[in-house]
């Protein structure tokens, strides 16, 4: 029984030294709130608006013609374009090798798909140079060209396809345009002849 209560009591002394050393390594509670106040300062983080306040409201209003006239936010935009470029980049940087080494041949007629490591990279980049009469380096520029110019391109024509263009003015429906504008509406449920006086 001895012998347990030994155990025991070096598990409970060495739980109380980790305590220990956990509390004098955690941060306070002071310590977080500051840290949380720097990095709401550096990323602009704000506390959401209580449901009455006027704040709420404009965004409120916001958030609904930028419903009715299909317009998102600017930073969502610009978060969406920057990641379908990089990844539509990706593929084709990633893409246009694999292709190439399917259906290839190296300057010794040796299939480009059977070599591997360095020797497979050489003749990729040597096979698309040689496109335009050039190298290496050259198929490295076209590689590194191609890549960017499929990310710029579906970048922009990939969030304008995703959320679609903005509707004009013209194009919004009376209720749209009484919403958005103030506009008042005829009421519908007259007659036509007290709608015309």
């Amino acid at each position: 029984m001895d012998v347990a209560a030994t155990y025991e009591q070096r598990a409970i002394d060495w739980l109380a030294d980790r305590q220990d050393l956990i509390k004098a390594q955690a941060p306070t509670a002071a310590e977080v709130d500051a840290w949380l106040a720097s990095m709401a300062a550096q990323f602009s983080w704000t506390a959401a608006p209580q449901s009455t306040a006027l704040e709420h409201l404009e965004a409120t209003l916001t958030e609904t013609i930028a419903a009715i006239r299909q317009e998102s936010d600017r930073r969502t935009r610009i978060l969406l374009k920057v990641a379908i470029g990089k990844t539509s980049g990706a593929v084709t940087a990633a893409g246009i090798p694999a292709l190439i080494a399917t259906f290839g041949t190296a300057s010794t007629g040796t299939p480009i798909m059977m070599l591997a490591g360095a020797a497979q990279t050489t003749a990729q980049l040597y096979w698309l140079g040689s496109l335009v009469g050039l190298g290496t380096a050259a198929g490295a520029i076209i590689l590194t060209t191609t890549g960017f110019g499929v990310a710029f391109v579906v970048a922009l024509f990939g969030v304008r396809w995703l959320f679609g263009a903005s509707r004009h003015e013209l194009s919004l429906q009376e209720h749209e345009k009484a919403i958005l504008f103030g506009e008042p509406q005829p009421d519908r449920s007259a007659s036509p002849t007290d709608q015309k006086r």
